[in-house]
């Protein structure tokens, strides 16, 4: 009876089934679900997603490849772009099958090399069986090739700058140089590689000389020589000791265009003596002269060995040179300083530009006695931060999981039996994982809107069961306690009845900003909502 009674239902879901696709219901069973194509993914440095372009931003000669996927994973599949050059539609490329993963379909477009200048345009599609089309795009991208200072036609002094007039190795720029000092020991250089920007004004209190062969700018600290055909620059002390000079070849000063429409990058190049050490870029955790490194300026959340994978949360395009001298890359973009780490006696920094036209490369060369007055020179021009407390300077214990009472007390004997003179007591794991502003396992009565908690609005369980005692306990062992906070909450679709009034109130107010998911580093986070700290009165 039992098979019968198997055999029979079995029959009956596969009449179902015929119906369904002879009625049109069952249409979907082969149906492709979505196509996905994103050329910068998650503009991440150091992660390359599966659905990107490559490269990003291509240039003259390089091959580009479109990856795309499709899901559900079925036959019947195609996957094609369609796309035009400089406005001239172009035949489809199909896509090919590349790897199935998970749910998904994997595949790769070839769109070929093109030359600088060229206008793409494309819009990826994939359909079943000629079924309804999913697409991603339409996307546009500018064929890049670089272009160099080449010659000074002419040198305009005004007074508070000076203005080289320049020609370029390729294109149809007129590029401008421009020079000015923020004193007379540092000397700004800002290039517009159109001529059509405009740099600073700084101090007078320079000489100009100009003659067939080369300019020389003379301020009490500084001499500035540079040659006019190909153009190069040198930069000295007033006594004569050369600080740093331009790469000896030409093509040293240059951008990365398409001639039209882009500027995705800046370049220079410098020489370097073979016993120069570099000090700085910000926190680095590898080593501290960054000679024969490639240094990236870039702000990434590296949870462990830092030093390993040369990563930083920390990240600043300025270094100070044994040579008496610093150099400092005026902008927010990911640069690249690769410091004698390709050839021996070069030292060259690549800075992203984002496209932008009316962008000006930016940087500085400061001079000094000794490093501390170079750095102090530094910060004239970024401003000076306020001196932190003397604890602040000493050792900082700290280590992820500490997360109970009895860790922070084992540590704080550790400490004592070791004999190590700590000043700063870190504690990452403090708060729940909902408001990330109150302890764990703390009981409580929720409030709303500008509603203030006060110690004893709390009964404290768990693994905090006396946070004050605790607290009075690492100042007690001479320390300061520091509570690591991540000004966001949490917006994962469950309920908690604190960090929901929290939320509410700040959308009321105006105050927050939704972030989707990937936006918060390795958080762990999907989607958060953070306080927009310019919003708060």
């Amino acid at each position: 009876m039992k098979r019968r009674t198997r055999k029979c239902s079995l029959v009956f879901i596969l009449g179902i089934l015929i119906f369904s696709c002879l009625s049109g219901f069952g249409t979907n069973v082969f149906a492709m679900d979505g196509e996905y194509h994103s050329p910068y993914g998650d503009d991440d440095l150091y992660t390359v997603q599966p659905t990107e372009r490559s490269p990003r931003d291509p240039k003259a000669g390089e091959d580009v490849i479109l990856n795309i996927t499709t899901w559900p994973i079925e036959s019947g599949q195609d996957v094609w772009v369609e796309w035009t050059k400089n406005g001239v539609a172009q035949e489809n490329v199909t896509a090919a099958y590349d790897y199935n993963s998970g749910n998904n379909t994997y595949w790769k477009a070839d769109l070929g090399k093109f030359e600088k200048g060229d206008e793409i345009t494309y819009t990826t599609k994939g359909s079943t069986n000629g079924g309804t089309a999913y697409e991603s795009g339409p996307f546009t991208f500018y064929v890049t090739d670089w272009e160099y200072v080449q010659d000074v036609t002419s040198v305009v002094d005004n007074g508070d700058s000076i203005t080289l007039n320049m020609t370029a190795t390729a294109g149809d720029f007129s590029p401008k140089l421009y020079l000015s000092f923020e004193d007379l020991d540092t000397l700004r250089m800002e290039l517009s590689p159109t001529g059509k920007e405009t740099g600073h004004a700084g101090k007078s209190g320079y000489t100009v000389e100009d003659t067939a062969e080369k300019v020389t700018v003379t301020t009490e600290d500084l001499s500035i020589e540079i040659q006019k055909s190909p153009y190069r620059m040198e930069v000295h002390q007033a006594d004569g000791t050369l600080l740093t000079s331009e790469y000896t070849t030409a093509n040293s000063l240059g951008w990365l265009t398409d001639g039209k429409n882009v500027i995705n990058q800046y370049q220079n190049n410098f020489m370097t003596p073979s016993d120069e050490a570099f000090y700085g870029f910000g926190e680095r955790y590898d080593t501290i002269n960054q000679r024969g490194k490639d240094v990236e300026t870039y702000v990434y959340n590296e949870y462990q060995d830092q030093a390993q994978t040369e990563r930083t949360y920390l990240a600043v395009p300025f270094f100070v040179s044994a040579n008496k001298y610093g150099m400092y890359v005026n902008s927010d973009f990911h640069s690249q300083f690769q410091m004698a780490s390709k050839v021996e006696d070069k030292y060259s920094f690549v800075l992203d530009n984002d496209g932008d036209m009316t962008n000006m490369l930016d940087y500085y060369v400061i001079s000094g006695k000794d490093q501390n007055d170079i750095v102090n020179n530094y910060t004239d021009i970024t401003g000076k931060t306020t001196l932190l407390p003397k604890w602040a300077f000493g050792l900082w214990m700290s280590a992820n999981e500490w997360d109970r009472e009895s860790d922070v007390s084992s540590a704080l004997s550790n400490a004592k039996a070791n004999d190590i003179p700590a000043t700063g007591f870190v504690l990452e794991q403090w708060s729940d994982e909902e408001t990330y502003y109150i302890w764990n396992n703390a009981t409580y009565t929720a409030k709303k809107n500008r509603e203030a908690f006060s110690y004893d609005d709390f009964t404290f369980n768990g693994k905090w069961t006396d946070p004050k005692g605790m607290v009075d306990s690492v100042h007690d062992a001479g320390m300061n306690i520091v509570l690591w906070q991540v000004p966001v909450l949490k917006d994962d679709g469950t309920v908690y009845e604190q960090r929901d009034n929290d939320e509410e109130y700040m959308i009321s107010q105006g105050i927050v900003r939704t972030m989707e998911q990937g936006s918060l580093p390795s958080s762990g986070i999907t989607v958060v909502r953070k306080w927009d700290f310019t919003r708060l009165h």
